[in-house]
């Protein structure tokens, strides 16, 4: 269920930054963000198990910036770079996306919620992260027993 919400959430956002039911006219800041989002939950394993114990503290640090929506961009490609994902994120940034996602009522929502978006959709697949590997683990002891 966890995973659906996610899935969602970053549909929603996907749709919100690179399509043309954007609100506003979308400059490459926006689509670095949808781009993270991208990142997180399609290709998770491209985070460094460091990198997902410290999703929780650049969730946190987007959190404060609100009024400031323009620099989530930057703290995103700071912590990228900081763990040797900035080549991902540029990479991701480039893709195209060939078959839009259909608008979702939740696309409605004004991109000054980024500061409340961005960091519920890095929590979600923090905790989806950490219920994959509670499962992984439960299944490794069981096998050795």
């Amino acid at each position: 269920m966890t995973g659906t919400i996610l899935t969602t959430l970053a549909v929603a956002i996907t749709d919100i930054l690179l399509t043309e039911n954007c609100p506003v006219e979308i400059d490459k800041d926006y689509k670095d963000i949808a781009s993270f989002i991208y990142l997180l939950t399609e290709i998770p394993e491209i985070f460094s198990p460091e990198a997902w114990e410290d999703l929780p503290n650049l969730a946190a640090e987007i959190t404060k910036l609100a009024g400031k929506e323009s620099t989530i961009n930057d703290t995103i490609k700071t912590w990228c770079i900081q763990r040797e994902l900035g080549d991902e994120l540029i990479m991701a940034s480039r893709r195209e996306i060939s078959d839009p996602p259909q608008p979702l009522s939740t696309t409605q929502e004004p991109l000054e919620n980024l500061t409340k978006i961005v960091p519920a959709s890095i929590m979600n697949a923090y905790k989806e992260r950490l219920k994959q590997d509670q499962e992984n683990s439960a299944d490794t002891s069981n096998e050795s027993n």
